[in-house]
């Protein structure tokens, strides 16, 4: 079995803590035997074709394994088109892949935070090159919550880093023995990421209802573009052509087809959800709650789908008032199934923190657009007007 050796990325301005960064550097692949990850580094692999804030960013996400953050008087060289320093440029980039990120901060310029945030317009020049580096910092600390140590020397920073990747093997070993405890769901747990693969590890409080409307958001963001081309009316492809004599059979054709996506949505809230959930059994079942969640994805798909088929068919002049009234029809029931997953996520959350037990609302209202009196006027004039 191959095993992978940690990439460290080494994150801060260089001139100013160039020997830091070289004591570092040294730390992290004599002492540590781990990959340092290091700009100045003949090893950092460059991109001619990009310039040097996005070979950072493209090193982070491609090879970083953890990143070690180290803040000092300097901003550093600021991206045109984000207005953030490479430094910033780089942390951002690793909280987006969720990596571990270690901050440590130049002794001196915590307690000129709380001085900044008062008054932003005062002079800051004798500590700082731009007044910036203390809104970086602030956000990592207060926005982000990320644990942050000073240091003023690089031994500092090497004897925290040292007890921080002692606690990474601690919990490494930790989950190595969650993951031998329950292989019997380890097909399940491939398909998890992230906060979902972390409930169903730990399994803590409302675990079940947690885990179900995590797994449900990220059904449904799956289809974002096609929720964007719903929005924006772009429709890619179509072939149905509406005539005269065929509408009527077009028209109880689609809504067939929508009633049976409608019938998916209330087939899985009555039953499904409380026994995959554990509501009506003894614990939640992963598997099940991954079923749940990807079946509501797919018919949300599908309502997606059955809009473009409606909106995208050619019809007679006369007849598009109709087409048009009936490609409203997923309109509410989109709007109402988004509502219900983030508003039960957010509700789930926060039953949690105030230490009670989470429940599914498995109230959602499956109504379409105008209840389809829209496409019933359309009807009607189509009869007064053709004596169809």
């Amino acid at each position: 079995m191959s095993v992978k050796t940690p990439r460290v990325m080494l994150s801060s301005t260089y001139f100013d803590l160039k020997q830091v960064r070289a004591d570092l550097t040294k730390f992290l692949g004599d002492e540590m035997g781990y990959v340092p990850v290091v700009s100045e580094l003949d090893s950092f692999p460059i991109d001619p074709h990009s310039d040097a804030v996005e070979n950072c960013r493209r090193r982070v996400e491609d090879e970083a394994d953890i990143l070690v953050l180290v803040i000092g008087a300097r901003y550093g060289y600021v991206d045109k088109s984000s207005e953030k320093s490479i430094t910033n440029v780089e942390y951002l980039a690793a909280r987006a892949k969720g990596i571990p990120v270690f901050a440590f901060v130049e002794s001196g310029l915590l307690p000129l935070v709380p001085l900044w945030k008062a008054n932003p317009e005062a002079d800051f020049s004798s500590n700082v090159d731009d007044p910036r580096v203390l809104g970086f910092v602030d956000q990592v600390r207060s926005i982000d919550k990320v644990w942050t140590r000073e240091f003023s020397k690089a031994e500092e920073i090497s004897s925290g880093l040292r007890n921080s990747f002692a606690n990474l093997t601690v919990e490494a070993l930790h989950w190595t023995r969650k993951l031998r405890d329950i292989s019997a769901d380890r097909e399940v747990l491939e398909r998890l990421r992230g906060r979902s693969l972390r409930l169903a590890l730990e399994r803590p409080h409302s675990w079940g209802v947690r885990l179900l409307f995590e797994e449900t958001n990220r059904a449904i963001d799956r289809y974002r573009d096609a929720r964007n081309d719903h929005r924006l009316g772009i429709l890619l492809g179509g072939s149905d052509h509406i005539a005269m004599d065929t509408f009527d059979a077009w028209f109880q054709k689609k809504k067939r087809e929508i009633l049976s996506i409608v019938d998916a949505f209330n087939r899985l809230f009555d039953g499904p959800i409380q026994e995959a959930t554990g509501i009506n059994a003894d614990a939640p079942d992963p598997a099940k709650i991954l079923y749940v969640a990807e079946r509501i994805g797919r018919a949300y798909a599908a309502l997606l789908n059955w809009w473009n088929s409606v909106q995208a068919a050619s019809c007679e002049e006369a007849l598009e008032g109709l087409r048009d009234a009936v490609a409203k029809w997923p309109n509410r029931l989109l709007t109402n199934l988004e509502g219900w997953a983030q508003d039960g996520r957010r509700a789930v959350e926060e039953a949690v923190e105030r230490g009670v037990d989470a429940r599914v609302d498995l109230t959602l209202t499956m109504e379409m657009e105008d209840d389809g009196a829209a496409a019933m006027e359309e009807l009607r004039k189509l009869e007064d007007r053709f004596g169809v």
